[in-house]
């Protein structure tokens, strides 16, 4: 894991204010092509967790995909936000 940084901040404050959850940086999340561009660019990684991830008749709940993707969107809008680039409608 790298230095904490402008992404994971960014991307905390999303979760945040999303879920109300504080998330924790961590590794735990298993293995994954960020090790391989972490050295070009910032990276940060962030997903749902489920008990059949990688399995067969992997699933997840409606509800959480819903959520993940409020706080996708929610991480965009704070970062073109911070980076001044332009705004998402």
């Amino acid at each position: 894991m790298t230095a904490p940084g402008q992404l994971d901040s960014i991307l905390t404050q999303a979760v945040r204010e999303i879920t109300g959850i504080t998330p924790s940086l961590s590794t735990d999340g298993g293995t994954s092509d960020a090790r391989f561009i972490k050295e070009m660019c910032p990276v940060v990684e962030f997903g749902l967790l489920t008990e059949t991830i990688h399995k067969i008749d992997e699933q997840v709940s409606l509800a959480d995909l819903a959520q993940l993707t409020a706080v996708y969107r929610r991480f965009l809008d704070l970062y073109f936000e911070e980076f001044g680039i332009f705004e998402l409608v």
